[in-house]
């Protein structure tokens, strides 16, 4: 066979299979699907897990950091910020809620930043967070007052290895109304921004509930008591939480 003509049978052959594992993509999902930038983007995220300057459920992992870094990709957000004010509770991340409000205030529907009302004192204390809606002229708004943060548990100490965290609702009332009730809004009527995160102040609301299971008594023979079903199941509140949320123990 001729040289140049063998030549260009392996030259072929060789593109060949390159092409069957060089996976290429222009999609939004091309960070994923295509093997050059996914390549790269890992060579990135590695860099990142190896700084001491991103929080450490970002150092050494890697894994983590290239999910981070799409996210940024996708909030059109610099990395270093988000890594910043990202944390990681049960497998699902949160922004601290300073930075999904400025968010909402820089890209949602509304004509200026989320204003606030604040009324009444001690269980009457409430705050309005409302803005107005650029297209349709609505006032939009939620309000969250103490009767709401009691009911939901959000101003309890929260208890973890032994140790009593103080809940910010006890010590920064007043900054805890607004991050809140402006997250809500923000939830109801701008879904889309928040990109279905969660604020760090939320993140203690996705933890599971245990449970505590309470006997009947009549199943002992020498108890004089009412009949009612043999086991009953009562979800608690979880309090355990990470300190990151709540600063150093009270107690």
């Amino acid at each position: 066979m001729d040289p140049e003509r063998k030549q260009a049978i392996e030259a072929a052959k060789q593109e060949a299979k390159t092409s069957l594992v060089q996976v290429q993509s222009g999609g939004e999902f091309a960070n994923f699907l295509d093997a050059a930038k996914f390549t790269h983007i890992q060579r990135v995220a590695e860099v990142f897990s190896r700084s001491s300057m991103v929080p450490p459920h970002f150092q050494g992992n890697a894994a983590n950091c290239i999910i981070a870094l799409e996210m940024a990709v996708r909030m059109n957000m610099h990395p270093f910020m988000l890594f910043q004010n990202m944390y990681v509770v049960h497998g699902r991340p949160g922004l601290q809620a300073q930075l999904l409000i400025a968010l909402v205030n820089e890209r949602g529907p509304f004509t200026g930043p989320i204003q606030y009302e604040l009324k009444g004192e001690g269980m009457a204390r409430s705050c309005r967070a409302y803005a107005t809606h650029k297209v349709t002229g609505e006032v939009c708004e939620f309000t969250v007052d103490m009767n709401m943060v009691h009911a939901e548990g959000w101003d309890q100490d929260k208890v973890k290895d032994g140790k009593t965290y103080r809940s910010k609702w006890n010590t920064m009332r007043d900054l805890m109304f607004r991050y809140r009730s402006a997250t809500m809004l923000a939830r109801v009527y701008c879904p889309e921004v928040l990109m279905g995160l969660k604020a760090d102040d939320e993140l203690e609301d996705t933890l599971p509930a245990p449970t505590v299971t309470i006997t009947n008594p009549k199943d002992d023979p020498n108890a004089d008591v009412p009949d009612f079903p043999p086991v009953v199941t009562v979800p608690l509140k979880d309090t355990t939480v990470d300190a990151a949320f709540y600063g150093e123990p009270v107690a």
